[in-house]
């Protein structure tokens, strides 16, 4: 009697191990030395740029610093030690990139680069939070095992694969920025045009598009084209058919991105970055490539297409750094390297052996699942707040809000002496750096945060038994609408505490827009925009 057993639905715990099995199978490792050197190198470089430029001046001059809540307690340290900390970034990067003591290197880039960042909330910048984050990534991603002083003096470690969930992590850090960039465009103001438009006003002396930046066609191509591209194109740069254009068309952003706004390292460091999208091994190819005589092909095409992107980097930025068209070359190169029709699917380099199972894969999945989890909560945070997030501000930092408002205005701030009555108006410009202060503008944490200082100040420098009230007077725009006051009047910030979590009821509520939907800006708000805070 024959017996005819059927297939079970496939069970949760099976997928699961599967899932493991994929994470833990050999990958080839050059896409992470590649990374490893592409990161020593930035970090290096943006040491030596920041003590050209004095960069660490303003923490040494400023009066006030504002803290990140709970890091209150990071200080700067006295003048020598902390311009010993941008020297420290310059020799780890560099033992980064060459792979020595990497480990312990990597460490002390994510210590410093953590340290400078969180001496100042008014400097906050998406590109140094980023690179913090990958800073950190590197101190466990095995990226010294090849090509590298480390695995020179000790062969031991020499290996020619790693791990796939390595290269995932690496790829998925780099898809944040993008795809969570996306998602903050999904706002009515993006979609009606602000701030692009008058982003776009503001610089018509672009190369060749510039004329047409009136052009109300070309303007919705880059409002939906730009949200289409940070949504879709993360997801379309792992497929082989698509990945060359996307990643062209990223380029282009990056490139645009860098003549339009003064974000430092960010467009050049994203553009190399995302060369990690491309086959693990496309490194090793080049390389074994350029070994060849004579060169093949596709070498021709690295060369060609780094030529032309390094020029642009060049051409295109009003300012430029020498390592920019390196960068940029780089993702131009990988470009033209792959820029041909994928007939057929390249052969990937054979993993040696299998992935053998080990007790810490349970620890290394669970610890990858809670890295994604907080990489995806806290950038969607501000969903759970009341309000329009640019307005308020509740929750729009970490969250890689980028060049997605435009706010203007005056604060004042008023110390009132509780004993007499008696008050004084303070102009915040007199403490605080351009910078602070665009930073400040329409920031609740940071209102609160100046106005304890100034009444700490006041109290002690006139010898006052109490603290002095502090309110505010606010008119502030958001995104070109009439001014409007952003926080009570009424209220003493001098009773406001940290942490500020959800929404504050003190915060005036935005009101409902009245002005014309993709009405053009008059040039009279235009240059009223120039001073914007741009989150």
């Amino acid at each position: 009697m024959a017996v005819t057993v059927e297939a079970g639905p496939r069970t949760d715990a099976s997928e699961l191990h599967r899932l493991a099995d994929a994470l833990f199978a050999p990958t080839d490792i050059a896409v992470l030395v590649y990374f490893r050197v592409l990161f020593g190198v930035l970090i290096a470089w943006h040491g030596v740029h920041d003590i050209l430029v004095h960069h660490i001046g303003h923490v040494l001059h400023a009066q006030v610093l504002f803290t990140y809540w709970p890091f209150t307690f990071v200080k700067p340290l006295p003048s020598p030690l902390l311009h010993g900390v941008e020297y420290l970034l310059i020799i780890a990067g560099a033992f980064v990139a060459v792979g020595l003591y990497y480990r312990v290197s990597a460490s002390a880039v994510f210590a410093g680069v953590t340290y400078l960042f969180l001496l100042d909330q008014g400097n906050y910048l998406n590109h140094l939070y980023l690179v913090g984050l990958l800073a950190f990534l590197m101190i466990f991603l095995p990226a010294n095992r090849q090509w590298s002083l480390d695995a020179l003096f000790d062969p031991s470690i020499r290996r020619d694969t790693v791990p796939a969930w390595t290269v995932w992590l690496l790829r998925f850090q780099v898809a944040v920025p993008y795809l969570f960039g996306g998602i903050a465009k999904l706002n009515a103001d993006w979609f009606r045009g602000e701030p692009l438009r008058t982003m776009l006003l503001q610089h018509r002396n672009f190369p060749l598009l510039g004329q047409f930046f009136t052009n109300g066609a070309l303007v919705e191509f880059f409002i939906w084209g730009s949200v289409v591209l940070e949504l879709v194109g993360v997801f379309l740069l792992l497929n082989r058919y698509t990945r060359v254009p996307i990643y062209l068309a990223f380029i282009a952003f990056h490139l645009m991105n860098a003549r339009f706004f003064h974000i430092d390292i960010f467009p050049w460091m994203m553009i190399a970055a995302t060369a990690v999208f491309f086959p693990a091994d496309w490194p090793r190819r080049v390389v074994n490539d350029v070994r060849t005589r004579p060169w093949p092909t596709r070498l021709w095409r690295f060369v060609i297409g780094f030529a032309i992107v390094a020029a642009l980097s060049i051409y295109l930025p009003t300012t430029h750094a020498p390592i920019d068209p390196l960068l940029g070359g780089i993702g131009g190169g990988v470009a033209g390297y792959y820029f041909e029709w994928p007939r057929r699917r390249h052969a990937a380099r054979a993993p040696v052996g299998a992935a053998a199972p080990s007790r810490r894969r349970p620890v290394v999945v669970g610890l990858l699942a809670a890295w994604v989890a907080f990489q995806v909560l806290v950038p969607l945070r501000h969903f759970l707040i009341p309000g329009n997030v640019y307005w308020t501000g509740e929750g729009q930092e970490f969250s890689w809000h980028m060049m997605l408002r435009n706010k203007t205005g005056t604060t004042t701030f008023i110390l009132r002496n509780p004993a007499n009555g008696k008050t004084q108006d303070v102009d915040p410009g007199e403490f605080l750096s351009s910078t602070q202060l665009l930073s400040m503008t329409g920031n609740p944490d940071m209102t609160v945060q100046f106005a304890h200082y100034l009444s700490e100040k006041a109290q002690r420098e006139l010898h006052l038994g109490t603290r002095p009230q502090v309110f505010v007077r606010t008119m502030i725009s958001l995104n070109l609408r009439p001014p409007q006051p952003f926080i009570d009047p009424h209220l003493d910030l001098v009773t406001v505490k940290r942490p500020l979590i959800g929404h504050q009821s003190w915060i005036v509520p935005l009101k409902a827009r009245t002005s014309r939907p993709h009405q053009y800006p008059s040039p009279q708000e235009v240059n009223r925009s120039g001073s914007a805070s741009a989150g």
